[in-house]
């Protein structure tokens, strides 16, 4: 499948497909120079300090449930989160031994249910 918006004859829009890539660009070197910085400043403040076993695995879960209250996209929310547990996010190791596969599952099972309730939402209209 080609990567393009289409016009009303089928061809490619070039120019509204290359406004899409450079906003794509755009858009995740934010996101991800964003993240960065808010995962170092968090990362940052217990340096130097003697920290339990399991400190960056909770790290990772407080994130997470942070995010879920706020009600923000879980499914994402609980891939950030992982990165505060993480020392070196070029080389990511994380810090628990297992992935929690039914968080993740059960943060996508919720996702999911919050998009098809606001599609039912959407046809309703």
């Amino acid at each position: 499948m080609t990567f393009g918006i289409l016009k009303s004859n089928g061809d490619i829009d070039r120019a509204k497909t290359n406004k899409l890539k450079r906003q794509i660009k755009k858009s995740c070197e934010k996101i991800r120079k964003t993240i960065l910085e808010e995962v170092r400043k968090v990362q940052d403040i217990p340096e130097g300090d003697s920290l339990s076993s399991h400190f960056w695995g909770s790290v990772s879960h407080h994130a997470f449930l942070q995010f879920s209250e706020c009600d923000e996209d879980v499914y994402v929310g609980a891939e950030i989160a992982d990165l505060f547990g993480s020392r070196d996010l070029r080389d990511p190791t994380y810090i628990l031994s297992q992935v929690d596969i039914e968080r993740l599952d059960k943060a996508r099972r919720r996702e999911l249910e919050k998009t098809n309730k606001r599609e039912r939402k959407e046809v309703k209209k």
